[in-house]
């Protein structure tokens, strides 16, 4: 008799094509993140970002827009409170995006 096992296969290989789209959405999500946290939204010219209080357009032209205006001093608690999953406390994507929680990207150290 032989038992089926409901797990997933964790150790799945993915194709090239695959870990670039799962890195790319990993790194649209933690944008989106960075961009909530820090509010963004309120600046920004698209309406249904202001209406929804939250980053509802594409996030990196918005973190290129305001970062170099966030003080040094702010970067740490960012930092923690997207750890945390930002002010709505969402679960990362996927693993990639857990690992770039817990390492900031270079362009906010």
């Amino acid at each position: 008799m032989t038992i089926i096992s409901t797990r997933v296969n964790l150790h799945k290989r993915y194709t090239a094509d695959e870990l670039e789209a799962r890195r790319k959405a990993a790194t649209k999500a933690l944008c989106r993140i960075y961009c909530d946290v820090i509010g963004f939204w309120r600046g920004c010219t698209n309406k249904q970002c202001k209406r929804h209080r939250r980053c509802c357009g594409e996030p990196w032209p918005c973190l290129q827009r305001g970062l170099p205006g966030v003080p040094r001093g702010m970067h740490a608690k960012i930092i923690a409170a997207v750890r945390a999953g930002g002010p709505e406390r969402i679960a990362p994507i996927n693993n990639l995006e857990s690992e770039m929680r817990r390492n900031p990207p270079g362009w906010l150290r």
